[in-house]
């Protein structure tokens, strides 16, 4: 395991901003179709795929918006159970 040794005398101090995860994120916004109801996820990095599963969601009816980094997402209205194939295949994770 690669490790970071540092030296000095000096205590480190600060944050680190961690981005979210793609590989992450996809399965876990499709799971808000699970339940009724509205969902925030927060940390959602903006990339393609992550925009075309937000435009998946609301062709099956599901309210989902991007907010920043936070992504909510409404799934009461769900009227369509079927992922539209041309929408599906734009994404590299389907």
């Amino acid at each position: 395991m690669d490790k970071i040794i540092i030296e000095g005398g000096r205590p480190l101090v600060g944050r680190v901003a961690i981005s979210g995860s793609k590989n992450a994120a996809l399965p876990i916004l499709f799971s808000s179709l699970l339940v009724d109801g509205t969902n925030t996820y927060l940390n959602v990095p903006r990339l393609r795929d992550i925009g075309s599963t937000i435009e998946l969601l609301s062709i099956m009816g599901v309210s989902a918006e991007f907010n920043g980094r936070e992504v909510r997402v409404d799934s009461t209205g769900m009227g369509c159970h079927e992922a539209p194939y041309d929408v599906v295949r734009k994404m590299r994770a389907s």
